[in-house]
């Protein structure tokens, strides 16, 4: 072989060579039988991209909607007074075997109901049961009275389309009826929303 197509094999081989290290190489490994490619230091390593929890503005008045970016809606409506204690009971009724609400009665306080609603305007099929309400009345927070009321959401599946509600029952002290905070969430995954407004004193 002569001296110039020695020079000129050299040059092909060395392109060949150039070709070879522009892609970067990609090695196997056996995986349950099979091969799966796995990507060296050299490949860019995928990042994920973290999803959003769902979060709503800070307060509202009684009565508006506080919607979420999933497509959850939420309502908490004007609180009002509880004429009775439900089943045609009276308060005063009531009052002779529960010692909670005959203390409450006697120190004036009021038996307020707040309805919240929960629509499911999504794609998919929401858990509502996790609903939960804190109530303050002032600075101070109020344990719910379950009187002719659930107090929560028993419904585990609804639908996209549909609605639900529920109620809550507090006593409220009459000197605070005008300061009335309820902080509300339709689930642990949603942010909660504050109503803020004052509850009816007859």
């Amino acid at each position: 072989m002569n001296r110039t197509k020695s020079i000129a094999l050299s040059a092909v081989a060395l392109a060949l060579l150039a070709g070879c290290v522009a892609t970067p190489p990609v090695k196997q490994v056996a995986e349950r039988g099979g091969v799966r490619a796995m990507a060296t230091s050299r490949s860019p390593i995928p990042t994920e991209t973290p999803t959003p929890t769902p979060t709503a503005p800070d307060e509202y008045a009684w009565g508006a909607r506080t919607v979420y970016a999933d497509g959850i809606e939420m309502t908490v409506f004007k609180p009002t007074i509880m004429k009775d204690a439900g089943d045609g009971e009276s308060w005063a009724e009531t009052a002779e075997y529960d010692d909670e609400i005959k203390a409450a009665l006697k120190a004036g306080d009021l038996p307020i109901k707040f309805t919240i609603q929960v629509r499911n305007t999504s794609s998919e099929t929401f858990d509502p049961s996790m609903t939960d309400m804190n109530v303050l009345a002032g600075e101070d927070q109020l344990d719910p009275s379950c009187i002719d009321s659930d107090c929560g959401i028993s419904l585990t599946k609804l639908r996209p389309g549909r609605s639900v509600r529920t109620t809550y029952a507090y006593f409220i002290p009459k000197t605070q009826a005008a300061n009335v905070t309820a902080e509300v969430a339709p689930d642990f995954e949603h942010d909660p929303a504050l109503y803020v407004g004052s509850v009816a004193t007859h």
